[in-house]
């Protein structure tokens, strides 16, 4: 995870726990409501919890650094559309 650092560097090094643990919570509910009949509920479990985790970062970053969801990607954007 790259806002680790990011946040550690900035003096909130228990921030990213909020979102781990928004993630952990998230995917044991979704699990015991959907349960795990299938790989492909397993994998779409998964997915869920990690675009929740996205979000939850993505508003950790922004309040910590002021930086929003535009400008924390501006600088990658180049490098990221470089191999296509």
């Amino acid at each position: 995870m790259l806002i680790t650092p990011v946040l550690t560097a900035l003096g909130r090094p228990r921030d990213p726990l909020v979102g781990l643990a928004t993630e952990l919570a998230f995917m044991l509910g979704l699990t015991a409501a959907l349960g795990m009949r299938s790989l492909t509920a397993a994998i779409g479990v998964w997915v869920a919890s990690e675009c929740v985790l996205a979000l939850v970062f993505t508003g950790t970053l922004r309040r910590a650094t002021g930086y929003g969801l535009f400008e924390q990607f501006r600088g990658v954007m180049k490098p990221l559309l470089a191999p296509c």
